[in-house]
């Protein structure tokens, strides 16, 4: 019981910061892709169902926005503001009943580290759809954990309605129903019957790919900066280069573990220059969005900052290999839980812009997914993550920057 009450004290003191720091953040103007989704939420409450051909991912959530509107009459950015506060607040809720399910050892550090996660609790405050978007990964995640496939497959296809890359959690969900039963032995009469036996992921599937045929492409809008089919491999590495700072605390306790990985595999070195080489031939800063207003978006100025010379790449590089093998001694909680990494890579893989806003779904499934280190590490590394996340929100609210 006092477990219990614990847990939900830490829920309310979420809340209550939540609630601060959107006071705080209450006349803030409008920040970078909130200047063409508010115009296009009030469009649809004017009874204009014309579309922004900036915006590439349905309007689902700017619909739903405006239905909010439309009930209520107010129309002022913080009502917008405080909407998607809420829907965060429903998502730390999600959250905590899923830790509540996968049996989290310190399911309120777990609470906190990702309520305040320095790249999703900016976001809370904003009018962007990713944390629609999160909110309606985490209530299928829910669904799948009490084995309700239907329902986390339609949640999953919701979440496909807000941003389309949600997709691939659609096939997560159904690779995980169907591989935990099978012991992971695949084959073609099986999986006809579980895609038939629950057939909203195949109705989710073939919707989508009707989508895409269609639409001739993912990406509504903006097609020439969101192509169908860029396979980089940028976002990889960049998740991974904001792996090793954001989980800091946590990665330098594997340092020793990673140390004993040479002496165990010797083929490592050999690898790793092998690696080295793909990398330098891969790494690029392409994208015209990452290269340019590069003094106001951070993710732009490191990027930009790593590309101009061989050194910095390789710089660069190490951190990324140092994430990979600290991400090799992090355990999960369930084996079938490993698919969570080639997901994230065929989740990551087709966008050509580098963002880090493109992350939030991965790592709040890590942070779920992950065994917790020890009780100090996890101390250290909850202060870590609140006060990079406080420093991220008083970032954004200065004006001068953007993640």
């Amino acid at each position: 019981m006092s477990g219990f009450k614990y847990k939900y004290s830490t829920l309310v003191v979420i809340f209550l910061c939540n609630v601060m720091a959107f006071m705080v953040f209450f006349n803030a103007p409008l920040k970078v892709d909130e200047v063409d989704y508010y115009p296009q939420i009030l469009k649809y409450v004017e009874g204009d169902y014309s579309m922004n051909q900036d915006i590439t991912a349905f309007t689902t959530y700017h619909a739903l926005l405006a239905i909010f509107a439309k009930l209520t009459g107010l129309t002022s950015v913080w009502f917008f503001r405080a909407i998607n506060m809420l829907f965060a607040f429903v998502s730390v809720i999600v959250f905590m009943r899923c830790a509540a399910l996968i049996e989290k050892k310190w399911p309120s550090m777990a609470l906190l580290q990702f309520a305040f996660f320095p790249i999703i609790f900016p976001y809370f405050f904003l009018i962007y759809t990713d944390i629609l978007s999160l909110l309606m990964i985490l209530i299928g995640l829910y669904f799948f954990l009490k084995k309700n496939y239907h329902w986390a497959a339609i949640f999953a296809i919701i979440g496909s309605c807000v941003r389309q890359n949600n997709i691939v959690w659609l096939a997560f969900f159904c690779l995980l129903s169907y591989g935990e039963p099978n012991n992971w032995k695949f084959s073609v009469n099986k999986g006809v019957s579980h895609l038939i036996k629950y057939w909203t992921f195949t109705m989710g599937f073939i919707l989508f790919v009707g989508f895409v045929i269609i639409n001739k492409g993912v990406a509504i809008g903006d097609r020439s900066m969101h192509p169908p089919f860029a396979f980089q491999l940028g976002n990889i590495y960049f998740l991974l280069f904001c792996f090793w700072f954001v989980f800091l605390p946590l990665n330098l306790g594997k340092l020793k573990e990673i140390t004993s990985l040479f002496k165990k595999y010797k083929w490592l070195i050999p690898a790793i220059l092998i690696g080295y080489i793909g990398f330098i031939l891969t790494f690029n800063n392409s994208h015209p969005f990452n290269y340019q207003w590069g003094g106001y978006f951070l993710r732009n100025r490191v990027l930009i900052f790593f590309n101009t010379s061989l050194l910095l790449k390789s710089i660069y590089f190490i951190v990324v290999l140092l994430a990979i093998f600290s991400i090799s001694q992090i355990k999960l909680e369930q084996k079938s839980f490993y698919l969570l990494y080639p997901m994230i890579i065929l989740y990551l893989l087709p966008s050509w812009l580098i963002e880090q806003r493109y992350y939030i779904i991965p790592f709040a499934l890590f942070l779920l997914f992950r065994k917790e280190a020890d009780i100090k590490t996890e101390k250290i590394l909850t202060v870590w993550l609140c006060l990079a996340g406080l420093l991220c929100f008083i970032i954004i609210n200065s004006s001068r920057f953007f993640l």
